[in-house]
């Protein structure tokens, strides 16, 4: 039972890491203040969490885009909910700002599905 317990703390440890990294890295190309970073943490988890329960009743195999449905440790954005996000605070992106946004969307994502 303790080798099993320490594994899994070690496991824990590892993943809190590369998730650490991965925000300090973000934090440094875009120059964001840490606080700034942990408000749009609580900003992403929030939005993430509202889309889980949104979609919720939805097929076993489907997500919000109708592809195939993201493993529950995945946190990420569609493309939809960015754009809801952004409706949400007044903000309108139409024409070219969209075209730019999709192609950023497409950047970002780990997954080549178009979730951030």
């Amino acid at each position: 039972f303790c080798i099993l317990m320490h594994f899994l703390r070690d496991l824990f440890r590892r993943d809190d890491r590369q998730v650490f990294d991965k925000v300090t890295r973000a934090a440094q190309q875009s120059r964001f203040k840490a606080n700034e970073v942990a408000g749009f943490q609580e900003i992403f988890l929030g939005w993430h969490d509202h889309d889980h329960c949104r979609f919720a009743d939805a097929s076993a195999d489907q997500d919000d885009e109708g592809g195939k449905k993201k493993p529950e440790d995945v946190r990420a954005l569609s493309r939809s909910s960015v754009l809801r996000l952004f409706r949400s605070i007044g903000l309108k992106v139409e024409g070219q700002e969209r075209e730019n946004l999709d192609k950023t969307v497409v950047q970002l994502s780990e997954n080549a599905e178009g979730s951030v």
